[in-house]
């Protein structure tokens, strides 16, 4: 019969067992977190039961991958922009934060805006947060506009999204110019 010890655990700190029996199985005692390390060898020695027992080891090199233990997070919750009237298509008007600890795909953010009197008045770039403006804006006849806007890790649904408001105000451009109320004014004078 073959016993199987773990001889160290180089920077694992005390993550591992393993059990004997016809194979070793190593199996992890605590939960593990990737902001903690990242990889780590174990040393499993084999040990044979007899008279004169002869023993062997090797090492095991373990890589721990991140999975999804963090929800995307806004740097606010409620963001105020300004745009002029008249800008054109496209123009940058704010751009929306939100982080997500964890690391590679899990750790990956986008953005979409789900609703508010802005809906179709404003785009958001999905991968950068950027919302941009996405028709004409008139502040004589819509002076703010409002985006409900979320964040979300795409590869997964363990979390709901994060939300936030987006209040922006239409700044007015002086684009209307004076106008008479008739097009010819007749005035007679005495002398």
């Amino acid at each position: 019969q073959i016993a199987y010890t773990l001889a160290s655990q180089m920077a694992c700190g005390s993550s591992f067992t393993v059990s004997s029996g016809s194979v070793a199985s190593i199996t992890v005692t605590r939960a593990l977190d990737v902001l903690t390390f990242t990889s780590c060898v174990v040393t499993i020695t084999a040990t044979d039961g007899g008279t004169n027992s002869l023993a062997s080891s090797v090492n095991v090199s373990i890589r721990v991958m991140d999975g999804d233990n963090h929800e995307a997070i806004f740097s606010m919750t409620t963001y105020n922009a300004s745009v002029a009237e008249n800008s054109s298509n496209g123009t940058l008007t704010i751009t929306v934060v939100a982080t997500d600890l964890d690391t590679g795909t899990a750790g990956t953010v986008r953005y979409s805006i789900i609703g508010g009197s802005g809906l179709s008045v404003f785009g958001i770039n999905s991968m950068t947060g950027m919302i941009f403006t996405n028709s004409p804006l008139d502040r004589e006849l819509v002076a703010n506009y409002t985006l409900l806007v979320t964040a979300y890790n795409p590869d997964s649904n363990r979390f709901p999204p994060a939300r936030a408001s987006i209040s922006i105000d239409i700044s007015n451009v002086n684009d209307h110019g004076p106008i008479f109320s008739r097009p010819v004014y007749t005035a007679m004078l005495t002398s």
